[in-house]
């Protein structure tokens, strides 16, 4: 299947706002309450994640007592003749907070298109995971563009590199590329569609049921039935959302019973092998009454290319 493209040029999340006027120039910058509440209000790439109140009181106590570091960096982006705060709305919420004039080091990024600003945001901080998956897909606005909800697109972005790795969980310390945000939204590209039909199909759901089957092992393993088995898998997770009179040797209600008695451990693969387990007995019309999942067993997942082997 051919990937989706990142992101087109059209200019989401921008402010149509001229920001020449304002004197940030590159380099050292002394920054007053009043210039601060100025960026605020009119430069902050719109992309960002919600403002942390506590972090917030945290960094103005700092810069209360003079303990805060003068020269830590803010960064801008300008497309055309806006300049669009990119990195330290927290820091410059600070200052307003204190009443205090901080100096910090000013970049300024220059981009040629929305997702150029896009990137340089969800690219600051993240070796240091100082911003979560969610400020990541919320500055591309993956939800608005792919007709997922917020809980999905979180689900198939940690999903996707559980699939990429044939259903194994490998750390970061072997996948090096797993924190390279661009290389997995392109991995990601190919998912969208399948999980805006997932999503569908969990509205039909029950809250708990709902909540479980948004798990990133489970929606790896929906998304994955969805675009390789779509019309079984589409009967085999509706049953499951409805519960409309199945049977107790129904293989979905024995997976809807063990989901509501058991948690999945999160680096485990349990979620996995206990969705492929319901799902191999569903496809193959064997009658199901309880899912016994043996630990490190090899994944497999009929009618796909997840036959077991290695």
């Amino acid at each position: 299947m051919t990937a989706m493209p990142l992101l087109d040029n059209t200019a989401p999340r921008l402010r149509p706002v001229a920001s020449t006027s304002i004197p940030i120039t590159e380099g050292r910058l002394l920054i007053n309450p009043d210039l601060a509440e100025t960026i605020l209000a009119e430069m902050v790439y719109e992309g960002q994640r919600t403002v942390r109140a506590g972090h917030v009181k945290a960094l103005a106590a700092a810069m209360r007592r003079k303990v805060f570091s003068a020269g830590s960096q803010i960064a801008f982006a300008r497309l055309g003749r806006q300049l669009l705060l990119i990195n330290g709305q927290h820091r410059l919420h600070g200052v307003v907070e204190a009443g205090r004039s901080v100096e910090f080091q000013v970049l300024i990024v220059n981009c040629k298109t929305a997702e150029d600003v896009a990137r340089h945001y969800y690219t600051f901080d993240r070796l240091t995971t100082a911003r979560s998956d969610a400020d990541v897909l919320n500055a591309i606005g993956v939800s608005e563009r792919f007709g997922v909800s917020p809980s999905m697109a979180r689900g198939v972005w940690q999903a996707v590199p559980l699939i990429e790795h044939g259903f194994e969980r490998v750390n970061y310390a072997h996948d090096p590329e797993r924190r390279d945000d661009d290389r997995r939204l392109g991995l990601c590209a190919q998912w969208w569609e399948v999980a805006a039909k997932f999503d569908a199909i969990l509205e039909l759901a029950p809250s708990p049921v709902r909540k479980r089957l948004l798990n990133s092992q489970a929606v790896a393993v929906a998304i994955v039935l969805l675009r390789d088995q779509p019309d079984e898998a589409r009967d085999f997770l509706t049953g499951l959302c409805l519960d409309d009179g199945l049977r107790r040797d129904d293989p979905r209600k024995a997976l809807l019973i063990d989901i509501g008695g058991r948690q999945w451990r999160r680096q485990s693969l349990d979620g996995c092998l206990t969705m492929a387990y319901a799902w191999n007995a569903f496809f193959l019309r064997r009658p199901l009454k309880q899912l016994k999942v043996v630990q490190n067993a090899r994944f497999r997942l009929e009618g796909t290319d997840f036959d077991g082997r290695r």
